[in-house]
């Protein structure tokens, strides 16, 4: 893979937590249940990251982008149910 190509793809989990984050949030203001939420977020990361590491190396292909968007999911859960758990924990 070239590095230009690198450097493009490593943007996508940032990208799609950017998109995902306010409908997740929204998911799970109504749902409710976010300590299941950073459960399953922490379940794609896995998921991911051996997905990752199991990848045969190629040049000119794009076989990391299935990971890549998996962290992005992964991260955008995350935050939607970590930030939203704030107003739970702290007095008022």
């Amino acid at each position: 893979m070239g590095k230009d190509q690198a450097n493009r793809l490593f943007g996508v989990p940032y990208l799609i937590s950017a998109f995902t984050s306010p409908f997740l949030g929204f998911l799970i203001d109504k749902v409710g249940r976010r300590a299941m939420f950073i459960t399953l977020s922490s379940a794609v990361l896995i998921v991911a990251f051996f997905i990752s590491m199991n990848l045969e190396p190629c040049d000119q292909c794009n076989r990391e982008l299935v990971p890549l968007v998996l962290v992005g999911v992964a991260y955008s859960i995350y935050a939607a149910a970590i930030w939203g758990s704030i107003p739970y924990v702290v007095t008022p």
